[in-house]
């Protein structure tokens, strides 16, 4: 008799990595994926003759990437992004006063008796350095400094400054990577329940599956609710306390076109917004005239709970009248909106006041004697909130699982 399969929560690059890795030893699994579409919170939309990328878009440290060989291999084209060649607009002060404030905040956490937010460590800010303070926080931690751990904000190792993007959209990738795979789309689960005879799922359609073990890469933001504890039976209490207190954080990308380049013809731009800094001309990326921004957290408090287009416009339009400060606005064609997402809940993980690395390691452990486990970059303590570490999670659990069978 055949044997049930190993089921993969959620078919992004975590969910596809261990489902690889499981293929490759000839042990039979299947994905199964909530959304109508594969890649999780890698998700390319087509526009015109090119893809927007909603969510994850960078290879950080690409020399060193473990994502280097298969990108090569599908013969995908890259184009350099360098942030710290940035141009700054008016008004925005030197980063070197905001590194400055963030070191002397950072020494003052070490010494203190307990853990507290990073906004808390920090001295007066002077105004021209807000947009910078929002820009190296939300978009780089995607958390505030009210919500980020003074004592481990900076936690993980991010790569040297060698971040590239794909040309023609990551689904390019991901075409490639699932090509020998099992994916059932459209497939919510609600319940997961251990069996004598293994773990039984129920779908949302009251469909029955039966597996040998499990592999879980939903997102930190959807373990965080309390639906999830249907899908998380008999969670040990570290593993529990580790997912609410880790941090869920949110950026969301907007996407400008125009008929033509009416704005500074710089790869990476920086404005005098608080809310919104960080802007790049991505013509050359795409192949159209397009202006991408980034929103973190405090850009999306000062907005409706369901923010439409034009809510985001009129926020836009001060930092965009900076870029083109006379003529036509670009159209806002696109934007994502991961906080939303009730299958994500958020954009990636952080440390939130009180978590630690620890947190992180928990996750990494089974239960169910050893037949459930979690992967997803909030189980990986080297890369969290990246691609490489949502990569080397899903390698992780399989290889980890391969040796319980």
């Amino acid at each position: 008799m055949a044997r049930d399969p190993v089921v993969i929560i959620g078919a992004g690059v975590a969910g596809i990595r261990a489902a690889q890795t499981l293929t490759r030893r000839g042990v039979p699994n299947i994905i199964l994926e909530a959304k109508d579409y594969v890649g999780g919170r890698v998700h390319s939309v087509p526009y015109q003759n090119t893809h927007f990328e909603l969510g994850a878009s960078w290879l950080h440290g690409y020399s060193q990437h473990p994502l280097k060989a298969s990108v090569a291999k599908a013969n995908l084209r890259t184009a350099s992004t360098d942030y710290n060649a940035a141009h700054t607009l008016p008004g925005v002060g030197h980063r070197a006063g905001w590194h400055q404030l963030l070191q002397q905040a950072v020494a003052r956490a070490a010494k203190a008796p307990k853990d507290a937010p990073l906004a808390d460590f920090m001295a007066e800010i002077p105004d021209n350095l807000v947009p910078l303070i929002t820009l190296e926080n939300e978009m780089y931690y995607g958390a505030s400094l009210e919500k980020l751990s003074g004592w481990n904000f900076d936690n993980g190792g991010e790569p040297d400054a060698d971040d590239f993007m794909l040309l023609g959209g990551w689904v390019n990738w991901l075409k490639g990577q699932t090509r020998q795979l099992t994916i059932h789309l459209n497939t919510v689960i609600d319940t997961i329940q251990p069996t004598p005879k293994g773990l039984e799922l129920r779908t949302s359609t009251g469909a029955k599956i039966m597996a040998r073990a499990i592999i879980n890469t939903m997102p930190l933001g959807v373990l965080q609710q309390a639906a999830a504890h249907a899908v998380l039976p008999e969670l040990p209490t570290r593993q529990r306390q580790a997912i609410q207190r880790l941090g869920m954080g949110n950026l969301e990308k907007l996407f400008f076109t125009a008929p033509f380049a009416s704005w500074p013809r710089h790869d990476v731009m920086i404005a005098n917004h608080p809310l919104l800094p960080l802007w790049y001309d991505a013509t050359p990326l795409l192949g159209t005239p397009t202006l991408m921004a980034l929103a973190g957290m405090s850009a999306l408090a000062a907005l409706p709970p369901h923010p439409t287009a034009a809510d985001w416009l009129k926020l836009a339009t001060p930092a965009l009248r900076q870029l083109i400060p006379s003529g036509p606005l670009p159209t806002l064609v696109a934007h994502s909106a991961w906080h939303a997402d009730r299958f994500s809940h958020g954009s990636y993980s952080y440390y939130a006041v009180g978590s630690s690395p620890a947190d992180r390691r928990a996750l990494q452990r089974p239960w169910l004697n050893g037949r459930y486990w979690l992967a997803g970059e909030h189980t990986d303590v080297a890369f969290p909130a990246n691609i490489q570490g949502a990569w080397r999670s899903g390698e992780r659990a399989a290889k980890a699982l391969l040796k319980t069978l």
